[in-house]
């Protein structure tokens, strides 16, 4: 044979091998098996050996063993992580909460009479301080004053009216205001309804004092001072402006003179019926006071619910009120919140949270 032909023999030869070669790299690939780098083991392995038997002791191990234990890992990983899913779907709610700025929110339980500091603190996000203003001071009872608590109403003068808020189309409801007298006041009217504010839906909770139920169709411009101008037949077409008697109706049936509000943030009333800290209530009695003790005194009057962006509930209610006589300066904000209660003001869900 030529050179050319041995030349030819060896292309062969080295082609088939080559071949040979690429193929059980491919089918141990296939396989999810290293071939290459496990050689490279081997051979640093047999470099390395210091036994003195030689080579021929030198045992080469199970190449899938190393596979079989990284799927046994992979496995014991999975295994892991749906455990620990489990545990974390058995979890109860914890009544102490971390919230979206690292705050930590103290719930309290729902027997509690008044919230805790951070509970109350928990609504004042930015977009309800840039409503507020800065300069808010808690009052160590729930609630806050704004403004130092001087109001920014005009003083009153004229004659009494009252203006109703009016709903937008996400049910969020604007601003009630009017002048209220003496002559306004009367015995509360109790008339129920099935009509229902944006984001009522009703929760029962273990809170005695506050009727065990979270919500309340809580008034704008409270019944009782406004009771005494309710007509029978005043039109419940909203929003409305009364300048007489009998043009007024306090009953819930006024959509533009209510809000969900919770329970403790509407009946709160210092030291009565065993509720504790300064609801609505509490500071709708000071007006009802100057009203009944001062005859001839008028007072300035608003309540605004302050929502945050789309909120179908509101963060809580700022009420200002401002006397004729100087006798009553108002400027608060009470917070929507509820002892041992986490509540959705997107939507008025709530849980319990003990």
């Amino acid at each position: 044979m030529g050179c050319l032909g041995y030349l030819w023999a060896l292309i062969i030869v080295l082609g088939v091998g080559g071949g040979l070669a690429y193929s059980v790299i491919h089918i141990s690939n296939q396989r999810h098996f290293d071939i290459l780098g496990e050689m490279s083991k081997w051979g640093a392995t047999i470099w390395n050996n210091t036994d003195k038997t030689g080579l021929d002791s030198f045992q080469v191990g199970d190449p899938n063993e190393k596979v079989n234990q990284a799927k046994d890992k992979v496995s014991s990983a999975i295994d892991k992580g749906k455990n620990n899913l489990q545990d974390k779907t058995k979890e109860k709610p914890s009544n102490t909460t971390t919230s979206g700025n690292t705050e930590t929110i103290s719930y309290g339980k729902t027997t509690d009479l008044e919230p805790t500091e951070s509970l109350a603190h928990s609504v004042l996000n930015d977009d309800v301080l840039k409503q507020l203003g800065k300069a808010l001071n808690y009052n160590g009872h729930g609630s806050y004053t704004v403004n130092n608590n001087h109001s920014t109403l005009t003083p009153p003068k004229g004659s009494a009216w009252i203006q109703s808020g009016v709903l937008n189309a996400k049910g969020q409801l604007s601003e009630s205001s009017g002048i209220l007298s003496h002559a306004m006041y009367g015995k509360r009217v109790n008339t129920e309804t099935e009509w229902q504010p944006a984001g009522y839906h009703q929760l029962k909770i273990n809170a005695p004092e506050y009727g065990n139920y979270l919500w309340n169709k809580g008034h704008s411009i409270g019944a009782a001072m406004t009771s005494a101008w309710s007509g029978k037949n005043v039109s419940f077409t909203m929003p409305i402006k009364a300048t007489h008697k009998g043009e007024w109706n306090a009953s819930e049936y006024y959509a533009e003179n209510i809000t969900t509000q919770t329970s403790w943030a509407n009946q709160a009333i210092d030291g009565q019926y065993g509720t504790k800290g300064y609801g609505q209530n509490y500071y709708e009695a000071l007006v009802r006071k100057e009203q009944t003790t001062h005859k001839k005194s008028l007072i300035a009057y608003s309540v605004k619910p302050i929502y945050s962006g789309n909120n179908v509930v509101p963060s809580g209610n700022q009420i200002q009120a401002l006397s004729s006589d100087g006798d009553l300066e108002l400027n608060v904000f009470i917070p929507n919140v509820q002892m041992g209660v986490n509540i959705n003001y997107q939507t008025g869900e709530a849980y319990i949270l003990e």
